[in-house]
């Protein structure tokens, strides 16, 4: 791995981090609506899935870190790691799919299904409890997410080609 590369995971995940900040709406239970997954995507849809997987890592780690809420360890497999995993690694589903809003919207949507189970299984909500509760600040955030990401995605390109 090179240093051009360890610099841009370490900036997309700083970005993505500070933009999780940055909140318009909180949950009670937890989750919110931010920017975080816009560069997440960027990644997805530029980057090497070796160098989004370090990105999603980082980012998922960074969030349980900076107040993450575990009901245990196997909680955070599956509340943080493995839905950042998906929206990051997103982009090998653009060779099948040809399209890399579709391949995001599946990264996402395996990562909705994770918070799902998160809920059923750690926090006791049931199904129809947990998908509703979960879509409330989730599909926001990915629809967001998706218009900005159409909005900047061109012109970081061009970067990524260049660097």
């Amino acid at each position: 791995m090179s240093t051009r590369e360890i610099t841009r995971i370490a900036l997309i995940s700083a970005i993505a981090v500070v933009l999780d900040m940055f909140i318009v709406f909180r949950m009670p239970q937890g989750g919110s609506v931010s920017l975080y997954l816009v560069p997440l995507f960027i990644a997805a849809s530029n980057d090497s899935i070796r160098n989004c997987l370090f990105i999603g890592i980082v980012v998922a780690v960074a969030q349980v870190v900076l107040g993450g809420v575990l009901a245990n360890p196997a909680s955070g497999l599956i509340d943080y790691l493995l839905p950042v995993v998906f929206m990051t690694t997103a982009g090998i589903f653009k060779p099948i799919v040809k399209n890399i809003y579709v391949a995001l919207v599946i990264g996402c949507l395996l990562a909705f299904a994770c918070y799902v189970i998160s809920g059923m299984v750690f926090w006791e909500t049931p199904f129809v409890g947990s998908v509703t509760y979960n879509a409330t600040f989730f599909i926001p955030t990915v629809i967001i997410g998706l218009i900005v990401f159409a909005i900047v995605n061109p012109r970081i390109k061009n970067i990524y080609k260049g660097v």
